[in-house]
């Protein structure tokens, strides 16, 4: 890419070993990030990717909260009956003035889109993500700006573009996804009751009881505060090691992520013989 516009097209993306990297680039061009890599010399590298990447799949692989939300996916139809294979792209002169069109769009009104996109993305529609509602401001803003529609107009195009997206593929935050993979891990409870899952020992005060030992071993526990608010113990190194070994979390930062959750605390605790460092959440999450 180097200094050039040149647009970001990758086909295929299904099918990459490298997807998780190239969507950690995607993730950090859309934030004009700076990116560190090192090098055979001992020097390294950085540089700084500010593009808009298109990406072609039959499923993405948007799975997390943060990319779900990032992109814009335009779901492609099947050819009318009898229209299959018969598709003609316009040639390169076709090409070449749609793209000096576009150009002479973006150079005319792209200070006031710009306006309008920040005023769009603090707009509010249930069921969508705040960072969706951003993502999509942007090209509202500018076919808004280049028909001449109000603000008010800008807002209902925006509205009719969100209520395309089904609001179940949104994505939880990252912190309730972990959260929930930690709870439905299972813990080996002995010969009497077998496997049980994390949220099935704690639901259950007999069950707390008879496995708390076994628990803590995990990297769970439970605590009440100085306020009597019960609260869930989570040892991160050991859960990330025993819980969640083999799983998308494996190698991440999870006690940051846990971070996230509303009153979580860092603690350090007695826990199966040790003082591991955990992170303290409400029970009630």
């Amino acid at each position: 890419m180097g200094n050039t516009a040149r647009v970001i097209l990758c086909d295929e993306f299904e099918k990459s070993k490298e997807r998780e990297k190239v969507l950690e680039m995607l993730r950090a061009s859309t934030r004009g990030e700076t990116i560190s890599r090192g090098t055979s010399d001992q020097r390294g590298r950085t540089f700084t990717l500010r593009h808009v990447g298109w990406v072609a799949a039959i499923e993405a692989g948007l799975q997390r909260q943060p990319d779900i939300n990032r992109f814009v996916q335009l779901e492609l139809l099947r050819a009318a009956v009898g229209k299959q294979g018969k598709l003609v792209l316009p040639d390169n002169g076709q090409l070449y003035r749609l793209g000096q069109k576009l150009l002479a769009i973006a150079v005319v009104h792209g200070v006031a889109a710009k306006k309008l996109a920040t005023s769009l993305k603090g707009e509010e529609f249930p069921g969508i993500d705040a960072r969706t509602v951003e993502v999509y401001a942007v090209p509202t803003a500018i076919l808004a700006v280049a028909m001449g529609l109000s603000d008010a107009m800008a807002r209902d195009l925006l509205g009719n573009l969100l209520a395309s997206i089904e609001t179940d593929t949104q994505g939880t935050t990252d912190h309730d996804d972990l959260l929930s993979d930690v709870l439905s891990a299972h813990v080996n409870c002995g010969a009497k009751e077998g496997m049980l899952t994390v949220g099935q020992i704690l639901e259950s005060e007999t069950r707390w009881q008879d496995n708390a030992g076994r628990l803590e071993a995990y990297g769970i526990s439970r605590e009440v505060d100085d306020a009597g608010t019960e609260r869930l113990l989570i040892a991160h190194r050991t859960v990330a090691a025993k819980l969640l070994k083999g799983s998308s979390w494996e190698g991440q930062r999870i006690d940051q992520i846990l971070m996230r959750i509303t009153d979580a605390t860092r603690r350090k605790v007695r826990m199966g013989g040790q003082f591991p460092r955990c992170i303290s959440v409400p029970l009630a999450s």
